[in-house]
């Protein structure tokens, strides 16, 4: 099985977590997700 060198995703920014209620849409996530590549 081969394994890339570089994979691209959602990353996590900071500890993804508040005590605030949001919408359950991936937009809301915009504060808590940033693509990169690792």
């Amino acid at each position: 099985m081969t394994h890339p060198s570089e994979m691209r995703g959602l990353l996590l920014v900071g500890d993804g977590y508040t005590k605030t209620p949001s919408a359950g849409a991936l937009e809301a996530m915009e504060p808590y997700l940033q693509p990169g590549s690792i």
